[in-house]
């Protein structure tokens, strides 16, 4: 990618497949490339280092921010400073958020729900056909019921 023809690196389709299979591609990539949301949440999946090529709006962004430390903890190191301290960027956090962001593979999963006495009964039929019941509190969020599934 790097000796590529400078019309191939400003080609969206082409970089964005470049960049899935390695991140830090997009270090040759057009400026407008690094500037481009879905090409650089992409790189950032595969590499979380590829954060530090992206432009500074996208380093301000905390959904690319997030992709970028789940892949790799150090990433935050090239998010804008102003977002060093946010509680929820800290790899501890994101690692321990379950729910996919766009982009990301999730457990596919089909939930039967149930509002019982002690809380919410959950049914959960993943693909591989294995039921499993879950009982959560009534204050229960998204990201514990993926942390069951999980």
């Amino acid at each position: 990618f790097e000796f590529a023809h400078e019309d191939m690196k400003n080609d969206r389709e082409f970089v964005l497949a470049v960049v899935k299979q390695a991140g830090v591609a997009l270090a040759f990539a057009h400026k407008d490339m690094k500037n481009d949301r879905e090409v650089v949440l992409a790189a950032v999946q595969q590499d979380g280092t590829a954060l530090a090529l992206a432009h500074e709006d996208l380093r301000k962004t905390r959904e690319v921010v997030f992709e970028a430390v789940r892949q790799n903890a150090r990433a935050l190191a090239f998010a804008e400073p102003s977002l060093h301290s946010d509680p929820d960027l800290q790899a501890s956090r994101v690692s321990s958020n379950f729910v996919a962001g766009p982009g990301v593979c999730a457990p596919v999963v089909e939930v039967e729900v149930a509002v019982v006495a002690w809380g919410i009964e959950a049914t959960l039929a993943p693909l591989s056909g294995e039921m499993a019941k879950v009982v959560l509190s009534e204050r229960a969020t998204i990201g514990e019921l993926a942390r069951a599934v999980a």
